[in-house]
């Protein structure tokens, strides 16, 4: 597990110095029955070469995506991306955001001590949204505290109201992707949270002593 801890600028620090551990850091405390059942069945060393083929593919994509929302209108993509930015142009189209769209948008809680980065925000129909991008096949609960917590985060720190939506891509479909709007309570990622900071007093993360 990558362990992503930031200041109040964005920049990622070392897990010792202060800042805000990340949204997914700190989700990942959670005990996944289905991902244990998956390594077992696939083995140490396959499941392990395709989840970092899966996490390789995410972030091609996502690199793609934030390039598209950038505006650059020459983008050279892979044979093994295309459908996922296919699915994506087909769902600008069909939703038709208002405006400006923004990609890659820090965001932190004060209040409650962590990070993320938005994927998406833009205004659909006279709301704003905040959306995430997906890549995988199946849609897991933490998804959903995913960005439920980075909606809080955004209201708090901008005073504006957004929902919240995990758009997925890639599927094998005619439009390609699937939108939805999560609505997950923020006491469940709280909870996390609580589990994580307790195990973080028990066991700190301390800077390495350099060798002389």
């Amino acid at each position: 597990m990558s362990i992503h801890k930031y200041n109040d600028k964005g920049k990622l620090v070392e897990p010792w110095e202060d800042g805000y551990y990340s949204v997914t850091t700190i989700l990942a405390v959670k005990h996944n029955r289905w991902l244990w059942e998956w390594k077992m069945k696939l083995g140490k060393e396959e499941s392990e070469k395709v989840a970092n083929e899966a996490a390789d593919k995410g972030t091609r994509v996502h690199r793609k995506l934030e390039k598209i929302l950038a505006g650059q209108k020459f983008i050279k993509i892979d044979k093994e991306l295309l459908p996922y930015i296919v699915a994506f142009n087909n769902w600008l189209n069909e939703y038709c955001p208002e405006g400006d769209i923004l990609s890659e948008v820090y965001i932190y809680s004060k209040k409650y001590g962590y990070a993320g980065t938005a994927d998406m925000i833009c205004t659909i129909d006279g709301e704003l949204w905040l959306v995430d991008f997906k890549t995988s096949k199946a849609i897991y609960d933490e998804y959903g505290l995913q960005v439920r917590a980075y909606g809080y985060a955004y209201e708090e720190m901008t005073g504006t109201k957004v929902r919240t939506a995990i758009l997925q891509l890639g599927l094998p479909t005619k439009k390609g992707w699937k939108f939805r709007e999560k609505k997950e309570p923020m006491n469940v990622f709280l909870a996390h949270k609580k589990i994580f900071d307790w195990e973080l007093k028990h066991h700190p993360i301390k800077k390495p002593k350099v060798k002389v």
